[in-house]
């Protein structure tokens, strides 16, 4: 799901109403004014790729630390999260952004 235009044709499709032309608009617009996620810059997603290449999991050697806090920054940015990085959680957390980094590309 891209947008909140994805979340009001859910809701019509579950509710059994027909889809038209102007329907599709809206749901189009819904999305782009009010997307769920921000889109990879372009140079962002140079540095994913990157980092996906030697990118397997834990353990991070210490010389790629940077490179994962960066990782986080863009997570942060893309999802819009404004609680900022946690510094107390597990690998569950690192392996979680990962992946959804990954699922951008």
């Amino acid at each position: 799901m891209e947008g909140l235009g994805d979340v009001v044709a859910k809701v019509t499709d579950a509710l059994g109403i027909p889809k038209c032309e102007p329907c599709k608009q809206r749901q189009e617009k819904l999305n782009n004014m009010f997307p769920f996620t921000q889109k990879l810059t372009d140079e962002e997603r140079a540095y994913l790729t990157n980092v996906f290449i030697w990118y397997k999991g834990l353990p991070i050697k210490s010389e790629r630390v940077a490179e994962m806090q960066r990782c986080e920054q863009i997570w942060l940015r893309v999802y819009n999260i404004k609680t900022g990085a946690c510094k107390t959680c597990n690998s569950t957390y690192q392996n979680n952004y990962m992946n959804k980094l990954k699922s951008l590309l």
